[in-house]
């Protein structure tokens, strides 16, 4: 099995998913950037609303470390995430690979007094990362033009 992920001018990895949990009527759209330092697959804060997810009735998981401040996610269980992928040795073929997730991490933003309303975190800018619990599936990696292609 391939995923396909799309590079950005700065070599960093997207990968168009859909995710579904008991919250959603159907699968909805999301971005993930690859990120092989996340070890747990996470929503970020405007995907949380973009999403609708209802943060307030999910569980605290434990505090991580972000680029300006440590936060404590919340825990959305049994995740399915779908994507794209290519199935196949010559000919590959499309088809669906679905990851089922007993829980992901999900962080909403929270207020910084002091400069909030001027500049807002970079956390309520950044993108929602596949993490290591998804990626750990690929064991061959390889770069072919502006494309990361991860492999099964």
């Amino acid at each position: 099995m391939r995923l396909i992920c799309s590079l950005n001018s700065s070599r960093h990895a997207f990968l168009m998913s859909y995710i579904y949990c008991s919250q959603f009527a159907e699968p909805k759209r999301i971005i993930f950037l690859v990120d092989t330092g996340c070890t747990t697959t996470t929503i970020a804060p405007n995907d949380v609303h973009r999403l609708e997810i209802n943060y307030d009735v999910l569980e605290e998981s434990t505090p991580s470390q972000t680029v300006d401040r440590v936060v404590i996610p919340r825990i959305l269980m049994d995740v399915d995430l779908f994507f794209a992928g290519r199935k196949g040795f010559l000919n590959m073929q499309r088809t669906i690979l679905k990851f089922h997730l007993a829980q992901i991490d999900v962080i909403y933003p929270s207020p910084r007094e002091d400069d909030e309303q001027e500049h807002p975190p970079p956390l309520a800018r950044s993108v929602s990362m596949l993490g290591m619990d998804v990626l750990k599936h690929f064991r061959k990696w390889h770069f072919k033009n502006h494309e990361l292609l991860l492999d099964s």
